[in-house]
């Protein structure tokens, strides 16, 4: 597994969702802010006067985020406007302000009640597998990986034989740093997002990195990783699209305790 990757910091790269199929990724992403502690969530309403071109029925209503930071709220709030809504962000204050009519405010004050929870504990499921072009006869067997997920690596791929190298979980919450060892001297770090209804979560400063004995630190992939709920998502690491071998990561968001009603 040493020659798995090429002896140079250039790594092809790739990334799949197994249900989808395969799509080139990009390069490094900036994080999000973390939360900073603030007053209770709480919200304000207060009437528009005399701004020329608004209608009579816009408000505006203040939001005070205690757990999250507002620039994760805006991916709840902006689905949730009318045609005639506005947003602005205050993150020193870790305040959003919503302009629309009642309509939309009600929804919105619903969302980031919603949003604005603990921190969540969230698991991740993690499998580092080697695959490879068969250069022997009979084909060695597969090992050790579930048989659904085998079944879409030979899908979406053209390799022959699947090895898996490690297998684990994460378990972390909502709002933490992650940096989580794997086998042969791999490493992955990101900070886990806010759960978004509960079927999605964002993994941001994802890195993998590589670090054996006597050698210094490679990372190998800078970005920002979305998960769905039970979606794998694959992630290759090749010396080039003709390789007979490749290195794949597979993550699976699991699930994350649920709120309790009228929290």
């Amino acid at each position: 597994m040493s020659d798995s990757l090429p002896s140079t910091p250039a790594v092809r790269v790739w990334l799949g969702v197994a249900t989808l199929g395969l799509a080139l990724v990009g390069g490094a992403s900036a994080q999000s802010p973390g939360p900073a502690a603030h007053p209770p969530a709480r919200s304000v309403v207060a009437p528009q006067t005399g701004a020329p071109g608004e209608s009579a029925g816009i408000r505006l209503m203040v939001f005070s985020l205690e757990r999250k930071p507002v620039f994760e709220a805006l991916t709840v709030v902006r689905p949730l406007l009318s045609v005639q809504g506005s947003v602005e962000l205050d993150p020193n204050r870790n305040t959003i302000a919503v302009r629309d009519n009642l309509a939309a405010l009600s929804r919105v004050a619903t969302a980031i009640r919603a949003f604005d929870h603990e921190n969540l504990p969230v698991r991740i499921d993690v499998s580092l597998i080697r695959a490879e072009i068969a250069k022997i006869s009979p084909i060695p067997p597969d090992t050790g990986i579930e048989p659904d997920l085998l079944t879409r690596l030979r899908q979406l791929m053209r390799f022959e034989t699947f090895s898996l190298l490690a297998h684990g979980e994460i378990a972390s919450r909502e709002g933490e740093a992650v940096a989580y060892e794997m086998a042969e001297g791999y490493r992955l770090n990101f900070e886990l997002g806010s759960v978004a209804d509960g079927k999605r979560i964002r993994l941001t400063g994802f890195r993998i990195v590589r670090a054996l004995p006597g050698q210094p630190e490679r990372e190998l992939v800078r970005s920002v990783v979305n998960l769905g709920l039970e979606q794998p998502l694959i992630l290759g690491l090749t010396r080039d699209e003709a390789s007979d071998r490749a290195l794949l990561l597979v993550l699976r968001y699991q699930s994350a305790t649920p709120l309790v009603a009228g929290r």
